[in-house]
């Protein structure tokens, strides 16, 4: 028996076998082959969970005018010129071509675990155009189609974005409507029949992976401060109902689970506006709290720029928002390279590639702008290690600097101030608007989150105020008691003296 040169490089790169360790196996090639596996299992014990990978899209907005009349214009681009460049340009929703560039760009990679695309497959704009309904079924079939001939053995993991609607945020919980179109497309080849069942029903799914790590991609345009038309109760479509059953189910089971979806919950940093409305916020946040010890990793879009957050919580896993391949908003197109542990599916590193549309012609190629771990110093991607890039960068460390650059894939940055990494650092640990402005306006909301988190945090400062305004009322209640008896006494001696004077 021959054991192929490559299964034992391959055992090497697993095992982390020395060359002592090599040595040993060579002379065991020599006298029994077959003992090679249990050496194997023997000399590393430790070495048998292996980093799995995947690769992660988000935020395509195809739009199947660009370079023609009816493009989606943005800042006055030339996106509905006919010398249109055919990968795409700053300030235009992403031809056709730029997908299917980054798509051989990324099968030019090592196979992936999967694959996972975050939302927003449409353009801007669709409702706007004369057959909305129409185009937009062109743009399902034809994103779909790009993946699967570029990776027809993968697993394909979607989500819809708050663009896959018609109109932009539109989804009416009474009749879903958008998600029987999209099941009527070739995205209904990339789930299996009983992720169809969920899918028709609110837009969420779950799928198993390996090692009982599961996914569960979540609709989340319904929980946004933007959805129409108005919903006025507290589970649109059942999701935490059926999000709450797989989280104690996958518990019970011993396994983990990677959350995934479009819109984050959390604020953004474009105009510091909160993307879910509280009560759907409260909700989401309380089960995260409860499970976090089988929430692995919450996956994200919609801001299309390099970024992750921090939530309120103790112990919970980060919020890690992906670029887009869009440039509508200045950013070059960009998709990640993710790698995790496959027993427990937490995120270990990713490598962000870009295409940097500053260059034309074949001089725009797709590399690798930075690794997070290498850039960033840091030996993994749990909270504690997050957090220490954030207090990095709320003192103006190396790491703004990294984080500045690579927010936008490699697009020119104004220079960033200690007023900015401040900003930044409210940004990065803020999940509300109130929670945000206490950051930013105040430098001892600060230091209360550098001992742990923004929630108690906030309850310090509530409390705080509360006993102040507790004190106040008493002092006014006093001293208006006082002036009561003044007023009274003052009515006394009037009547008195008004008899004296009969």
């Amino acid at each position: 028996m021959a054991w192929p040169s490559e299964h034992i490089l391959r055992m090497k790169s697993l095992c982390c076998i020395d060359s002592i360790g090599m040595h040993i196996v060579s002379l065991a090639l020599r006298v029994r082959p077959l003992f090679l596996p249990l050496l194997f299992v023997a000399h590393c014990p430790t070495c048998v969970a292996e980093t799995g990978r995947f690769l992660w899209f988000s935020d395509l907005h195809y739009d199947p005018f660009y370079g023609r009349g009816g493009a989606w214009l943005s800042r006055g681009a030339g996106c509905a010129f006919d010398d249109a460049p055919s990968d795409g340009q700053s300030n235009c929703d992403a031809p056709l071509a730029l997908i299917n560039s980054a798509l051989r760009a990324a099968k030019s990679l090592p196979p992936p675990d999967f694959i996972l695309v975050t939302g927003d497959l449409s353009r801007h704009g669709t409702d706007q155009l004369d057959q909305p309904e129409e185009t937009l079924v062109d743009i399902f079939n034809a994103v779909a189609q790009a993946f699967k001939s570029a990776f027809p053995r993968s697993s394909l993991v979607f989500c819809l974005g708050n663009n896959d609607a018609i109109a932009d945020y539109y989804l009416d919980v009474d009749d879903p409507k958008i998600f029987r179109l999209a099941m009527n497309t070739n995205m209904r080849h990339i789930l299996a029949k009983s992720e169809v069942e969920t899918f028709r029903r609110g837009g969420f799914y779950s799928r198993p992976m390996r090692n009982n790590v599961k996914i569960i991609a979540l609709n989340t345009v319904i929980y946004s401060v933007n959805h129409q038309p108005r919903y006025s109760g507290d589970d649109p479509l059942g999701q935490f109902a059926w999000l709450e059953t797989k989280l104690s189910r996958t518990r019970q089971e011993g396994g983990r689970v990677m959350i995934v979806g479009h819109i984050p919950p959390t604020i953004g940093s474009f105009r510091r506006a909160q993307f879910w409305q509280n009560r759907y916020l409260n909700q989401y946040l309380d089960l995260i709290e409860e499970y976090s010890d089988i929430v692995s990793c919450q996956l994200f879009g919609h801001l299309h720029s390099d970024e992750f957050r921090l939530l309120p919580l103790q112990n919970t896993s980060p919020i890690f928002l992906g670029s887009s391949i869009t440039p509508i908003f200045g950013g070059n197109p960009s998709f990640r390279v993710v790698y995790y542990g496959d027993t427990r599916g937490d995120v270990e590193n990713y490598d962000s590639l870009y295409l940097d549309l500053s260059r034309s012609g074949s001089n725009a190629t797709w590399k690798k702008l930075y690794s997070f771990r290498e850039a960033y110093g840091v030996t993994n991607m749990s909270t504690a290690a997050m957090r220490s890039v954030v207090n990095s960068i709320a003192q103006s460390g190396d790491e703004l600097d990294t984080f500045i650059s690579n927010q936008r894939l490699g697009a020119p940055q104004p220079p960033c101030d200690k007023k900015c990494a401040h900003d930044w650092t409210c940004i990065l640990t803020s999940v509300t608007v109130q929670e945000y402005n206490a950051c930013a306006h105040a430098w001892w909301y600060k230091r209360l989150v550098g001992a742990g988190g923004h929630r108690y945090a906030l309850a310090t400062v509530i409390g705080v105020f509360a006993a102040f305004a507790v004190v106040c009322l008493a002092c006014y209640y006093k001293r208006r008691k006082k002036q009561k008896q003044y007023e009274d006494l003052a009515q006394e001696f009037n009547i008195s003296d008004d008899l004296s004077l009969t």
